[in-house]
């Protein structure tokens, strides 16, 4: 049996650091369908969300996405990474991606929107 469906809140979990997000990206599993975690409050930054990202491109069988950042230090770096990785998942049909109160820009923005809008 394999599993389809992951939903996990790190809600306010200052652990929640880059490393952890490092150790708990190896573990996903690769036949995923639905993926929603989220990382609100937590101490994730680039590199997390850079770990995080490339341990979904291996995931391509992931259908719905729900990804919250809200409060971390993710920026431009961790959002391109991010939308690079979404947009490379053929099957994804849903995708939810909160980044508010992070430390994203302006430039970051209209990065992660032209990484998504090229998957369209």
């Amino acid at each position: 049996v394999s599993l389809k469906r992951l939903e996990i809140a790190f809600t306010s979990l200052q652990d929640m650091d880059d490393v952890a997000a490092m150790q708990f990206s190896e573990a996903l599993p690769p036949n995923l369908e639905e993926l929603v975690l989220g990382f609100v409050n937590t101490g994730l930054g680039d590199t997390g969300a850079k770990s995080l990202a490339e341990a979904m491109s291996g995931c391509t069988s992931l259908q719905r996405v729900r990804l919250d950042f809200q409060g971390t230090s993710v920026g431009n770096m961790g959002a391109a990474e991010l939308s690079r990785s979404l947009a490379s998942l053929p099957a994804v049909r849903h995708l939810k991606l909160g980044l508010a109160e992070t430390l994203l820009t302006d430039v970051g923005v209209a990065g992660a929107a032209a990484s998504l809008k090229s998957a369209v």
